[in-house]
């Protein structure tokens, strides 16, 4: 009905990223420029069987792996690249995500959640 792929990522912080932020998503230092999380890298559902289940509900159970991949590995946030599209957008905001930044090719926006 759906899918999704998650991998361990090195988020480097861009020059708009605020110090308050960054200390946020490490926890511990606002002058960090790189911090360990889980990438969010594939998520959408089956064409065919979009209506059998809700893109919250996928998502759900994308974050119930996040958090046992945090467990293990530790880390502090999830992030996704997005086309900066303002339906996908407020779907990712209505689900706790937060704008971050562009990522360095300016393509896609970044965003994150805390964990």
């Amino acid at each position: 009905m759906g899918y999704f792929t998650l991998t361990l990522y090195p988020l480097v912080f861009g020059e708009t990223v605020s110090k308050g932020t960054i200390k946020k998503v490490d926890g511990f230092s606002r002058d960090v420029r790189a911090v360990g999380v889980v990438l969010i890298g594939q998520f959408g559902k089956d064409k065919e069987l979009a209506t059998s289940v809700s893109g919250k509900h996928l998502l759900d159970i994308c974050l119930e792996v996040v958090y046992k991949i945090q467990g293990l590995a530790g880390g502090r946030a999830v992030i996704l690249e997005c086309h900066d599209i303002p339906p996908v957008v407020k779907f990712y905001e209505d689900n706790g995500f937060v704008r971050l930044q562009r990522d360095e090719r300016d393509k896609y926006l970044q965003m994150a959640r805390l964990l």
